[in-house]
């Protein structure tokens, strides 16, 4: 884990102004892909439908199996629908960051103090390097653990390490002795592409360095009284799909890469309550005014049960997470974790990120906020737009669900089991049909749960399995289907 984050946090320096833009995969089973097609513009541009309670029973209970009975799912679900009489349909646009709202960030962020510009890979003093050469080395134990069991896999982290360990060298040749702190003027700037080398690149490199020329970006530093300097990185493009604002002031290096988990509850050993770390989240956003934003998940790092024996998460300090998503007329944009995304090439379009704000709380006052994707609505599509019979999204699931069964490998799986546990009616972005720079907030039905996956004797990761020889996949927010609630189309998320 420490490779893989001293490797992350390298290449955020070397390439800071490098985004992940998304490419849109179609699977082979689906239904309709995530485009406003001409039928739903059609139910979209009709009149109105009369206010009015949507009906669903509060539970759902029922199991299907597929053709070759691998893959089994079983609904047990609670069905939550908003408290709301209209289901309104916006089109939105990705937002601008201005210069003046930078200006704005930078303030009330760092307090006032002095800023300068943050410490780069050429600003490593030899001291730092050293202690970042002996922390690779150490943990190379941790790759005794896959040495046996995946062979590939530790040759080609071992030969990763190396060169880690190769490039922190070859700074350390010419590492000052203390970083020197250098004013930054807190202003949007172009990255310096000069030094990619193009010689031997193909066209997925010239393509990035045609990307980066749409690029600019602010990265500061200060000093708010934790061992480590506060950061503020903003970051945009000339298309305004990658906007996203990443501010950090934790006491301990990475602690916001940690696994979140939901909680109702006060932490213990904190003096803030969780509505009182709430309230705080909430002022914060106010005085920023952003207004449109509110919470859809109460959560905590690090997740204490996902300790795995390799990283001490029992000794790190814990705080609230809060998950803010866009709201329309009180319905929430669904909070969901797996939405993928790739590294910018030629072959691909450019897809925008579901808007999303992430801020944490501690005793001390707020520890990152983090903003992808600000948007701006254009205009109201339809103030109460019909929506199908939940009878007939249930027809749809049933279905569905079988066929968006990860694959199964039948030599070493005995058997696939998918449970649902959670539906709900909520808001989700769509592109909108023919504009590439304009999307719609549509009411969505999501499918929340956990998989079990039965592996035979001898197959599968042991540091996974049970004694049973399974292997559960329970991560927070992973929808298993989303289904459109205006028309029935399924909306792929990864």
């Amino acid at each position: 884990m420490k490779t893989k984050k001293k490797l992350i946090l390298l290449w955020c320096v070397i390439l800071l102004f490098i985004c992940f833009i998304g490419c849109k995969p179609t699977p082979d089973k689906a239904i309709v892909v995530n485009k406003a097609d001409g039928n739903l513009q059609k139910i979209i541009g009709s009149a109105a439908a009369p206010a009015g309670k949507y009906q669903a029973p509060s539970v759902w209970k029922e199991t299907a199996q597929s053709a070759s009975g691998h893959t089994t799912v079983n609904i047990e679900a609670i069905i939550k629908v908003p408290e709301v009489r209209e289901y309104t349909v916006l089109r939105i646009s990705p937002a601008d960051i201005t210069q003046e709202q930078a200006d704005e960030y930078i303030d009330v962020l760092m307090r006032g103090k002095p800023i300068y510009i943050p410490k780069m890979e050429d600003d490593y003093t030899k001291e730092e390097l050293t202690e970042m050469i002996i922390t690779v080395k150490e943990s190379r134990y941790e790759l005794e653990l896959i040495k046996d069991s995946d062979p590939d896999e530790y040759a080609a982290s071992i030969e990763a390490q190396n060169d880690i360990i190769e490039y922190y060298e070859k700074l350390y040749q010419s590492a000052p002795d203390e970083f020197i702190k250098k004013p930054a003027n807190g202003k949007f700037q172009k990255p310096d592409a000069s030094n990619i080398n193009l010689a031997t690149a193909d066209g997925d490199l010239q393509s990035l360095k045609d990307y980066m020329s749409t690029i600019q970006y602010i990265h500061v530093a200060a000093d708010l009284g934790k061992p480590n300097p506060a950061t503020l990185h903003i970051f945009k493009n000339s298309s305004n799909k990658q906007n996203s604002v990443y501010f950090e002031n934790y006491e301990i290096e990475g602690l916001g890469d940690t696994i979140i988990y939901e909680i109702t509850d006060d932490l213990p050993n904190r003096k803030k309550t969780l509505q009182e770390a709430l309230s705080l989240a909430n002022a914060f956003l106010d005085n920023l005014g952003i207004n449109y934003m509110e919470p859809v998940l109460l959560a905590s790092k690090p997740d204490f049960s996902k300790d795995d024996g390799l990283t001490p998460v029992k000794d790190l300090p814990r705080f609230y997470s809060f998950v803010y998503t866009r709201t329309v007329g009180g319905i929430p944009t669904v909070y969901v974790n797996n939405k993928m995304f790739t590294v910018f090439t030629d072959k691909y379009n450019e897809d925008w990120p579901e808007e999303q704000m992430i801020i944490d709380i501690d005793d001390t006052g707020i520890l990152s906020w983090s903003w992808t994707s600000p948007s701006s609505v254009i205009k109201t599509e339809n103030a109460n737009v019909p929506l199908l019979p939940f009878n007939e999204i249930q027809e749809k699931a049933k279905q569905q669900l079988i066929l968006s069964a990860p694959f199964i490998d039948e030599v070493n799986v005995i058997s696939n089991k998918i449970h649902i546990d959670k539906i709900t009616l909520g808001m989700t972005c769509i592109q909108s049909q023919n504009n590439d720079g304009e999307y719609l907030l549509v009411p969505v039905w999501d499918f929340f749960g956990y998989s079990v996956t039965k592996y035979k004797q001898g197959c599968g990761d042991p540091a996974y399995l049970n004694e049973n020889n399974e292997m559960t996949e329970n991560e927070l927010g992973h929808s298993y289907l989303t289904i459109n609630a205006i028309d029935g189309s399924i909306i792929h998320r990864s």
